[in-house]
């Protein structure tokens, strides 16, 4: 069982290895990180969102979030407001800029590994996809643990434009 644990660790670590390199890649070519673009996505699909149901989006924890945000506020691609109900609550939204640097960006997967993974049977593809959706569920109950159960809160009673 050991060897398999190994396997698994080293396999992770490469992947997590080519998901970071492309990602500084993509930051240096387009000058957005994978990070950036998922919020920025999330945000272009689901509108206005407060910190933990965007963190919960992009399968982060807010902490981790905030200095994303951070970037992406300084460049003026997306906004921040408190809550007018109960202004621990902050909510996030694209700007005009930010839907344009959504439309601008590059692919979040590096072009190469999607044309290869397309040239697979959808047979294939479906069992890779499902592999790696066990994997994180098998790790769900350590992520949990890690943030504490975050609850996400409901809508600003206000109205999210407000």
């Amino acid at each position: 069982m050991a060897e398999a644990e190994d396997r698994m660790l080293r396999a992770m670590r490469r992947l997590i290895h080519a998901t970071d390199s492309h990602s500084k890649r993509m930051e240096r070519s387009a000058g957005i990180t994978i990070p950036q673009l998922l919020a920025l996505r999330a945000l272009q699909e689901g509108g206005t969102l407060s910190v933990n149901q965007l963190a919960a989006a992009v399968s982060l924890s807010p902490p981790t979030l905030v200095p994303i945000l951070d970037k992406l506020e300084q460049r003026a691609l997306i906004q921040r407001r408190r809550g007018t109900v109960d202004r621990r609550n902050v909510f996030v939204e694209l700007t005009e800029a930010g839907k344009a640097a959504v439309r601008a960006a590059p692919a979040p997967l590096d072009r190469s590994f999607v044309e290869r993974f397309a040239t697979l049977p959808a047979e294939r593809q479906e069992t890779l996809v499902k592999a790696l959706e066990e994997i994180v569920a098998l790790m769900a109950p350590l992520v949990a643990a890690e943030r504490g159960a975050l609850a996400t809160p409901a809508p600003d009673p206000a109205g999210a434009g407000a």
